[in-house]
């Protein structure tokens, strides 16, 4: 019954309490019809016998599901106090059975259903210092909390406490001290132990803080203190190793992507266990004593541990070490077979075998001069440029059969230019090497880069890593139906080749896999990946169903508001007849290509950064949050963020980094680089990953916090604009997208529009017509915005400042005192405004408060029950603004209060049909019309 979703459903249905009489934990119905309290991470893991000692994956969705549901009837459940101790605290002493993904997925549930990470019991405890000290399954709960503290959390003091136990680490301390002195304590709980204390000092826990003026608390602080050294002693190792940058420890810093779906494992998907998590981890860190030698095998259990805690791009580097342990034999079997198959003209067969080589060597800077790594590393470069320019100046040959093998024969009669013989020879060689946990290392590191986090930058190595494996898993002949691995390889292939926008490329890879019988989740896989090809292509050509996309972030809104789940909206980037003009000392500006037409899509462009305010009151603090969150990634940005920024001008009037026109691909994040199967790092003089930017950059702070500033934009949200109706939307999202950027404003003569969809995905359209040459713009303020605000906004983006006589400004700065002083709702309100109205009209100033005026007056009238008189107000309000600015976004809830407002049934279908056409012209269907503004 503990995780019985129907019964919990007919329960909350019928009225049951979800709280005692005493206020304490929620109560559910035994099997036997008596009460009791709820096993509930809701607020207590009591009675622990009512649940499984080994929950299954299905018990544990069904168990998630319940306290979903019970916090949806009753969102208190989640933040408020019961018997001393929130739900957050209750869930720190959780039984270790439980999954890491079931509990980080509850502990999600709880801070978004409002549970503070940092409450306070009656006695002073925090949830993070009952985790080290009381909870069985406190590496994933801590490693969840270490995540969203702060190192000022973390090593915060509880006042009612003593000793060692009035800080985290010393609570932990502690109770590692009382455990080894205990006779009998399993080993996995004292590993659990030593793996807490490891992950708060690798999120700022201070060791300074631990009292030394007793014995028992000087042996705890030296049990941290080897813990701490052993972790150094294991880094330190790892920086000499095949890699410059790694450490045999697989790094754990916070990853801040929330997808959790598991990965490969040879055939199989990776436990998500926490016993499997903490052995898989400490099998790769081995003990601070005794540091353990990794291996291919050890780092990829490690990889699968840190993928399942989420943390992708810390999980490719472990799997990458073990790629590159011991393979030497491999690479040179490789690249001497590519020799000979240059050498029988089949240039394709020996580029794939050359890039796989690339593929599982170190990088170079990691490499030791003269070595035998160094000297098939320069081989395997040498022989990738003419591959390339072989396969795109001539026909491409088929490859050969595969056929037998050895590395000393073979080396012999290479000399004497017998190819197909060595041919022959080397391939036997591959086809008896034992590859299978190469083919899952390379397959789970392209898992890992097609995670949202990573994607943009690692599409290219993605399809590296799983081109490589597809190709490794078929060394030892042709088959007729695909294995499981290879299955989900040719799977991860195809999404790579799609976040490049190769989509020929990747649908033949689709329709390679649906020639075979696939299992029923693959064939799923296939299928969605099929759809996504399909409708990424449409959008790169600037085709694009919009009215599903409003459907969806319209569900996805409607979620929020009840706290359910959302699905991202799916689409891909678009740029239009556009080009970047740049001039010498003269910022770049977007120009049209050719004559654009009113409504025609110019760019759907995704974020590099994008923030919301969480009230009206936050909107001034959206800027500051979004630098200090960019300029904190500074040193971790990835060449193509740092080759999109470049085109970015730092101020008015001055050049970007990149004085040469850059491929619209560039400002999409998609640089032109080398054929994507070849690492990046190739390419890198300094030996990154992913290779080097194609433009470089000051990072000096002052001047990156410059360009950031200046580059910043915001943006109606289009379905915030439709809930709140025919109020003008006060939340806008803000963010950076590169080539929004470029677009300069325009005022009242804009030609064109910008607005978000799902606060992220920024749509331009053209209002008026632009001819060829001509430059695109928009304007950066609306008619929410007095000349106060408009000179802000001036002085943030350096504009000239609007220019008013000192009459025309004070009466203007009148109104809007006037305005800002009460609310606007009796009959005798009217006279007021519409004073304020003669007022500004015999100014003879083009502005839009006069709009803003005229749809006060219509608010008016609706509020005190005179409809037809407010629908004919919205109308003169739509039709000023029209005539100086011409179509916008605001428009169309005016129009669709109308709709409502007016009774004659003529007069309200020729406004539907206005709105319809408008809705066509400013977001591309007139299905949006029903979709966000529904009669």
């Amino acid at each position: 019954m503990m995780a019985n979703v129907t019964a919990t459903e007919v329960l909350l249905d019928s009225g049951a309490a979800v709280r005692d009489e005493g206020d304490d934990a929620p109560l559910v119905k035994t099997s036997d019809g008596t009460q009791t309290r709820s096993s509930g991470l809701a607020i207590g893991f009591t009675p622990r016998n009512a649940a499984p000692s080994h929950p299954t994956p299905a018990y544990e969705t069904a168990l998630l599901e319940v306290y979903r549901r019970l916090f949806e009837y009753e969102r208190t459940l989640a933040s408020r106090h019961f018997s001393g101790k929130t739900a957050m605290h209750r869930a720190c002493l959780a039984p270790p059975g439980l999954s890491t993904a079931f509990m980080r997925g509850y502990l999600d549930l709880l801070e978004a259903n409002g549970a503070s990470l940092d409450a306070r019991t009656d006695n002073d405890s925090t949830p993070l210092s009952m985790a080290v000290r009381c909870g069985d399954a406190g590496p994933p709960v801590v490693e969840w909390l270490c995540e969203r503290l702060g190192p000022d959390e973390i090593n915060s003091e509880n006042n009612n406490a003593v000793g060692l136990q009035r800080t985290a680490l010393g609570a932990a301390a502690h109770r590692l001290a009382e455990q080894l002195s205990e006779e009998g304590t399993p080993p996995e709980k004292i590993d659990r132990q030593r793996q807490i204390i490891r992950t708060l000092l690798r999120y700022g826990a201070d060791i300074g803080l631990l009292p030394t003026d007793h014995s028992s608390r000087r042996y705890a602080r030296n049990l941290v203190l080897e813990i701490q050294q052993g972790m150094q002693q294991s880094a330190a190792k790892g920086a000499g190793g095949s890699e410059a940058s790694g450490s045999s420890v697989p790094s754990t810093a916070p990853s801040t992507s929330r997808s959790g779906a598991p990965i490969d494992e040879d055939a199989r998907q990776p436990s998500s266990s926490s016993a499997h998590t903490s052995a898989a981890v400490a099998s790769a860190a081995a003990s601070e004593s005794a540091p353990v030698q990794s291996t291919a095998e050890r780092w990829k259990d490690a990889g699968n541990a840190l993928f399942a805690a989420e943390k992708y791009l810390d999980a490719y580097c472990s799997y990458l070490k073990g790629i590159r342990a011991e393979r030497e034999t491999i690479a040179e079997l490789l690249i001497r077979r590519s020799q000979c198959l240059i050498g029988l003209g089949s240039y394709l067969a020996a580029f794939i075998d050359v890039t796989t080589a690339l593929r599982i060597l170190p990088p170079p800077h990691s490499i030791e001069p003269g070595g035998k790594y160094a000297i098939l590393q320069e081989n395997a470069v040498k022989l990738y440029k003419p591959l390339i320019a072989q396969l795109t100046d001539r026909p491409v040959v088929e490859a050969p059969q595969q056929v037998t093998d050895a590395l000393t024969e073979g080396a012999a009669l290479q000399d004497s230019e017998r190819y197909a013989d060595v041919r022959d020879v080397f391939t036997a060689g591959l086809a008896a090497a034992d590859v299978s946990t190469l083919v899952a290392l390379l397959c789970n590191a392209a898992a890992c880069l097609l995670k949202p986090d990573l994607i943009k930058e690692g599409g290219p190595d993605a399809v590296g890593c799983a081109a490589a494996a597809f190709h490794l898993s078929c060394l030892k002949g042709p088959c007729e139906q695909l294995s499981v691995i290879q299955q989900k390889t040719l799977i991860r292939l195809g999404q790579g080749l799609l976040a490049e926008r190769l989509f020929d490329a990747a649908d033949a890879v689709v329709q390679a896999l649906t020639k075979h019988d696939l299992e029923r989740q693959l064939a799923t896989d296939v299928n969605k990946l099929q759809e996504r090809i399909r409708t990424h292509a449409a959008n790169a050509s600037g085709e694009y169903d919009w009215a599903a996309i409003y459907r969806q972030a319209m569900g996805n809104a409607q979620n929020k508001q009840n706290g359910r789940s959302t699905t991202t909206v799916d689409v891909a980037e678009y740029v239009g007849p556009l080009a970047i003009r740049h001039a010498p000392d003269s910022q770049p500006a977007l120009i049209a290509t050719a004559k654009v037409r009113p409504g025609q899509l110019l760019i759907v462009e995704k974020p590099v950064v994008v923030e919301r305010p969480s009230s009206s009151q936050d909107s001034r603090r959206v800027d500051e949050r979004l630098l200090e969150r960019l300029t904190s990634q500074c040193d971790v940005w990835h060449p193509r963020l740092v080759s999109q920024l470049c085109c970015l001008p730092p101020s008015r009037g001055q050049p970007s980094a990149i004085r040469g026109p850059p491929a619209p691909e560039t400002c999409l994040g998609l640089p032109p680089a080398y054929f994507p199967l070849v690492p990046r790092f190739i390419w890198s003089a300094t030996g990154e990953e992913f290779g080097s930017p194609v433009a470089q950059m000051d990072r000096d702070p002052d001047r990156l916090r410059r360009l950031l500033h200046f580059n910043i934009r915001t943006a109606d949200d289009i379905i915030d604009t439709s809930i709140q109706g025919s109020v003008p939307p006060v939340l806008m999202a803000g963010g950076l997208w590169p080539l929004a950027s470029l677009l300069s404003h325009g005022g009242l003569s804009r030609n064109a529009i910008w607005y978000v969809v799902e606060e992220n995905v920024m749509v331009v359209r053209a209002v008026r017509p632009i001819a060829r040459g001509n430059e695109v713009t928009v304007s950066y303020w609306d008619l929410l915005h007095f000349p106060s605000q408009e000179r802000e906004i001036a002085r943030h983006y350096q504009l000239p400042e609007p220019q008013y006589s000192p009459h025309v400004l004070s009466v203007i700065e009148q109104v809007q005192q006037r305005l800002s002083s009460k609310g606007w709702r009796e009959v005798s309100d009217l006279r007021e405004v519409d004073e304020m109205l003669q007022r500004v009209r015999g100014l003879n100033i083009e502005t839009l408060l006069i709009s803003r005026l005229l749809q006060l007056r219509a608010f008016i009238f609706y509020e005190i029950s005179r409809k037809e008189e407010a629908a004919r107000a919205f109308r003169e309000a739509i039709d000023h603004s029209r005539s100086l600015r011409s179509d916008d976004i605001s428009d169309l809830s005016l129009m669709a209060a109308c709709v409502r407002l007016t009774r004659s049934s003529r007069a309200r279908a020729a406004i539907v049909d206005e709105l319809k056409r408008s809705s066509e012209l400013l977001l591309g269907t007139s299905e949006a019309a029903d979709i966000l503004w529904p009669s």
